[in-house]
This record gives C-alpha cells, structure tokens and sequence, in this order.
C-alpha cells in the first residue's frame, strides 16, 4: 500500500519509477518540495502505528520540513493517492480534512474544519485543482440552535 501510494505521487512529477537515483535527485541534487514533503508524509503515516522509533524519526523531519518549505499538513490528514503540490508556502490543511486522489494543491492554500456543532465535518476532494489563494472552510451548524 505505502509503495503503492508513493509511486502514484512519483508518477504526478513525471518520474516513472521510484528508483534510488530519482530518490537521491529529489532529495539531494535538485530537490522538488513538494514530492519531498509527501514522501515523507506518506512514511511518517505508514509507522505511525508500526514502529514508533521510526515514526518519531519521520515526524520530527516533517516538522523540519514544514517550517523550510512553508507547508503545513498533519500527518493525521487523509490523503489519497497521486498527490501533487506544485508550489510550496502558505499550505495549511487541517488534520480532520480528507483529500481524495489525484489533486493539485497551489500555493497560499488553507483547508480548515470549524469545531462547531457536536460532530467536525470531514470533507473528500478528488480530481480537484485548488489554485493558488484558496481558502475552504467547513462549519457545521447542526446542534448550535
């Protein structure tokens, strides 16, 4: 399932394997930000239950990473597979979101959930482009009145 999830998000940067040369060329010789961050969000999400030595290992370079390219996912977020984040800074999804296959993520982006009402709502994206200044915001309302 991890190998899986990660060769669709290679495939979206145009590399057709995950090979040890495009993994030394993403992350060493010309970095793309985007592709790195996901990598390493798809392990931090894989041993977060499997192994805590590594997941604590995984998720402190994501918190590194978060603060260098600007990109803010929890790792609690949902993602489905072939993820493409084009453009890194300002991009802030929020833990409880779930994001379906196949989107493009722009620059300047927020994906929240509100707390109010008795249940957070949760909402699934798939085959979406959300360009750059986007901001969605999901309230949900039952129980307040």
């Amino acid at each position: 399932m991890l190998r899986e999830l990660i060769l669709s998000d290679f495939k979206r940067h145009n590399f057709r394997s995950i090979s040890l040369r495009n993994l030394f060329a993403i992350f060493l010789i010309q970095p793309i930000p985007g592709l790195k961050y996901m990598i390493l969000f798809r392990l931090t999400q894989h041993y977060r239950r499997k192994n805590r030595i590594l997941f604590y290992f995984f998720f402190l370079w994501l918190r590194r990473l978060k603060v260098k390219y600007g990109l803010d996912i929890s790792y609690r977020t949902k993602i489905g597979k072939g993820i493409y984040v084009g453009h890194f800074g300002g991009v802030v999804v929020h833990g409880d979101v779930e994001i379906g296959d196949y989107c493009n993520l722009s620059q300047g982006i927020t994906l929240g959930v509100s707390n109010y009402g008795k249940n957070r709502n949760t909402h699934y994206w798939s085959s979406c482009f959300l360009g750059p200044g986007s901001c969605v915001l999901v309230t949900l309302l039952s129980g307040i009145m």
